[in-house]
């Protein structure tokens, strides 16, 4: 009412109200009643709406027990990779020392790339003196 009373710029809510309420009226006539629903419709409208509520209720504690059981699952498979790698660890610890039992540490030749024998090396200086007529890779 209060709305009207700004939009028109005028007017007492005296007089305003009954305008209102019969312009309402003229807009949303009052429903007739609905006659009384049969005993068995009745009956019938409850038993429905019992075994929706329970289909509804069964597949709701259904689905809010998959999320629990794929958690239950994804820890599983945690817990099982987490031994995994701590045994692959274990083997690796295991292997290392071994090769360092066996097997004494490859040392690099003086002046020659690890692996390579001194005559290789000896081979590639000259070969690329001979080429460009310095060491491998640079101008003269």
């Amino acid at each position: 009412m209060l709305a009207v009373r700004a939009e028109l710029g005028r007017g007492s809510p005296n007089t305003i109200a009954p305008v209102l309420a019969a312009w309402w009226a003229e807009r949303h006539p009052t429903e007739e009643p609905l006659p009384p629903v049969p005993a068995l419709v009745e009956v019938l409208v409850k038993e429905i709406w019992a075994a929706a509520y329970r289909a509804a209720e069964d597949q709701f504690v259904a689905e809010r027990a998959q999320p629990a059981d794929r958690l239950d699952q994804v820890r599983a498979e945690l817990v099982a990779e987490r031994r995994a790698r701590a045994s692959l660890a274990a083997a690796l610890v295991e292997a290392r020392a071994t090769m360092t039992r066996h097997h004494e540490p490859v040392k690099p030749e003086a002046g020659g790339l690890p692996g390579r024998s001194r005559t290789d090396a000896e081979r590639s200086r000259t070969l690329s003196k001979r080429t460009d007529g310095g060491p491998a890779g640079r101008p003269p």
